[in-house]
C-alpha cells in the first residue's frame, strides 16, 4: 500500500519526461497471460508490445475516452480485459480508480461506490451488473465483455447519455476483436471488427461462408499474439498462414467460436465448437477440469458402502 500524499515530494524529484528506452523491439514480449488448458494445465498466450499498442489505438477510436475519463480498475490482472481498463484510460491523461476488494464484493452497494467515486467508464462482465439493482447516473461509457451479454441486460443498463459496448475477443488477439454500440430496440451482437483487426467467418475449408450459414471466427490483424508459451504445436495449430483471403499470406487466429452474421453485416455469436464454458468472463476448459478431478487421491480410489 503506497500513500502518495507521503511520497508528493519524491515522485516531484523525477522528471516528467519521456522515458528512453533503448533496444526494445515492437515485437519484443510485453506480457503471457494463461487461459484453460484440454490436458489440465494452463496454457500461456505471449502477447508482444506491437499487440497492445495496436488494441489501444483501436480502442481509442471507438471509445470517446479523454483527460475527463474515470475508469474503475476491478480486473485481476491476470485476466486480460485489465489491459483495456488500465492502459485506455491512461494512454489520454485519464484517471483510473483501483476497485478494492470491498467494492467489487459489495453487491447491492456497488452503484453507491461508482456513483460516489464518479467512475464514467466501466469495464465488466455482464455477471456483474446484472446482480446490481440501482442505476449508475455518472456512467458514460459502460463496456460489456467477456461472456455472453443477455438482452434483457443490455436493454436495462442503456439510458440517454450513456454509450453501451458489446464486444468479443480472446486473449490470444489481445482483449478484443469486435464491437457493437447497444440500443433499446435491436438485438445483441458482437457487431464488427475493431480497427487495426480482421475478422472473418469461415467453413471447415477455411471459406468464407455464404448468406445464413454458421462457421467459425477467425481473426487477424496487428494484435494476434505471438503464439503459446513453449507449445510450438499447438502454436502451429491455432495460428494459421493462408494466403486465400487476401492473395498474400497472412496470419489469422482460429477461435474455436461458431458465428453467423445478421442481416446488417454484424456478427452473432452462437457458441463453440468443443466443450470450452465461461465463467465470470475466464475461459475454463471443462476437460481440465476432469483432469484435475482425476489427479485427485480422493477421486481415483473407488468408494465402498
Amino acid at each position: 500500500m503506497f500513500d502518495l500524499d507521503q511520497l508528493t515530494s519524491l515522485l516531484n524529484s523525477f522528471p516528467d519526461t519521456k522515458p528512453e528506452i533503448r533496444n526494445r523491439s515492437d515485437n519484443d514480449l510485453c506480457y503471457i497471460i494463461y487461459t484453460s488448458g484440454t490436458t489440465g494445465n494452463p496454457k500461456g498466450v505471449l502477447l508482444e508490445h506491437r499487440n497492445a499498442v495496436n488494441y489501444i489505438e483501436g480502442a481509442r477510436e471507438i471509445y470517446p475516452v479523454d483527460s475527463s475519463t474515470r475508469a474503475l480498475q476491478g480486473f485481476s490482472v491476470s485476466f486480460d480485459a485489465s489491459v483495456e481498463e488500465i492502459w485506455v484510460p491512461f494512454s489520454i491523461g485519464g484517471t483510473l480508480v483501483t476497485g478494492t476488494f470491498d467494492i467489487m464484493r459489495s453487491g447491492d452497494q456497488f452503484a453507491a461506490h461508482l456513483n460516489r467515486l464518479n467512475i464514467n467508464f466501466l469495464s465488466c462482465a455482464p455477471t456483474l451488473l446484472s446482480m446490481v439493482r440501482e442505476d449508475i447516473p455518472g456512467l458514460k461509457i459502460l463496456i460489456f465483455g467477456g461472456e455472453v451479454c443477455s438482452t434483457d441486460l443490455a436493454h436495462r443498463w442503456c439510458k440517454p447519455g450513456r454509450i453501451v459496448f458489446n464486444t468479443y475477443g480472446p486473449t490470444e488477439a489481445t482483449v478484443i476483436a469486435t464491437w457493437s454500440i447497444l440500443n433499446p430496440h435491436d438485438p445483441v451482437t458482437i457487431g464488427r471488427s475493431m480497427p487495426g483487426y480482421e475478422v472473418l467467418i469461415v467453413n471447415e475449408r477455411l471459406e468464407p461462408i455464404g448468406e445464413g450459414e454458421e462457421g467459425e471466427i477467425l481473426i487477424g490483424g496487428e494484435s494476434i499474439a505471438r503464439g503459446y508459451l513453449n507449445r510450438n504445436d499447438l502454436t502451429a495449430s491455432k495460428f494459421i498462414e493462408t494466403d486465400r483471403f487476401k492473395g498474400a499470406k497472412e496470419r489469422y487466429y482460429r477461435t474455436g467460436d461458431i458465428a453467423r452474421y445478421a442481416e446488417n453485416g454484424e456478427i452473432i455469436y452462437i457458441g463453440r465448437i468443443d466443450a470450452q464454458v465461461k465463467v465470470r468472463g475466464f475461459r475454463v476448459e471443462l476437460a481440465e477440469i476432469e483432469g484435475l478431478l482425476h489427479n485427485l487421491k480422493e477421486y481415483r480410489q473407488p468408494r465402498f458402502h
